[in-house]
């Protein structure tokens, strides 16, 4: 988007519209965050200064297993036990989480 464009000439619409093209897309707003970011960066160097708005990135809500869905998981888990079993027995009493 920015390639045949002259680095003075980026303006904060341009940024805007390239945010909304990544969004659409498809990319994650962490994604999009991370490129704005670089490119924030970049504009900073070449001493542009251009207010980039971020994408918001929404909270998930965790949901937490109650005591007795813990204990049924943790009985299955136990019986006939695998690699892939033991990797979610070991994420349930040690917190690791997926990322």
């Amino acid at each position: 988007m920015f390639s045949k464009v002259h680095q003075r000439n980026i303006t904060v619409e341009m940024v805007d519209d390239y945010t909304t093209n990544l969004l659409n897309s498809g990319l994650l707003p962490k994604a999009v965050k991370d490129i704005l970011t670089v490119l924030k960066q970049i504009l900073k160097i070449a001493q542009i200064n251009i207010e980039i708005t971020m994408p918001r990135i929404l909270k998930c809500e965790i949901e937490i297993l109650s005591k007795i869905e813990q204990q049924k998981l943790e009985q299955i888990l136990l019986g006939n036990m695998n690699i892939e079993k033991f990797g979610i027995y070991l994420c349930l009493y040690t917190g690791l989480r997926i990322g």
